[in-house]
């Protein structure tokens, strides 16, 4: 009678073997991956505040163009806001509250403002474990689940032969030759 056999057989270490992996490659690779994550996310907020200041320095070139070209406009902003000054046939009917404001104030509030709103890390379980104050304690387990699937091996079935090798024996007493020993169990054929 002849016996059927599997094409393959699942190992029930390996599973372990793989949570195992996982859960220690997460716990070293996720916060380097964090940090690194943070370095791009301030390397992008200071690209923004380079941007600003590039977009304020160049209002700032505009104004002082403008300035040396005596703009009209401009002049007499700068005579009423600075100087207190009005043109004559001209009565002021509000207060105006912008002689208080600086120069500066007008040059930086013609620049659009925009804020930099940094992307957070991605959120997941494995992240939350291997980031926090468990970070050991996952690593401890994949390091045991590693255990666990390496000590877990599938049961050999009876009958079947290992591949035994003989190996060479030497004595350790003068006069005994060299031997052989198998280095498995023998088994018997049934």
């Amino acid at each position: 009678m002849a016996s059927t056999q599997p094409l393959f057989e699942i190992d029930p270490g390996w599973p372990y073997l793989l949570a195992g992996l996982g859960l220690v490659f997460g716990a070293v690779v996720l916060p380097e991956q964090a940090k690194l994550h943070q370095g791009e996310q301030q390397l992008a907020q200071m690209q923004h505040l380079v941007a600003r200041s590039e977009a304020v320095a160049g209002a700032y070139d505009e104004f002082a163009v403008r300035v040396k070209e005596g703009d009209p406009t401009l002049m007499r902003r700068l005579a009423v806001s600075q100087l207190n000054l009005l043109p004559e046939g001209e009565v002021p009917i509000v207060r105006a509250e912008s002689a208080t404001v600086p120069i500066t104030e007008w040059i930086e509030g013609s620049v659009p403002a925009s804020d930099f709103v940094a992307e957070p890390f991605r959120d997941s379980l494995l992240s939350r474990w291997a980031l926090g104050r468990t970070r050991l304690w996952v690593m401890g387990g994949g390091v045991m689940s590693i255990f666990v699937g390496l000590v877990m091996t599938a049961p050999r079935r009876r009958g079947e032969s290992a591949d035994c090798t003989e190996v060479p024996a030497v004595s350790a007493e003068p006069g005994d030759g060299v031997t052989t020993v198998a280095a498995c169990p023998a088994t018997s054929a049934t």
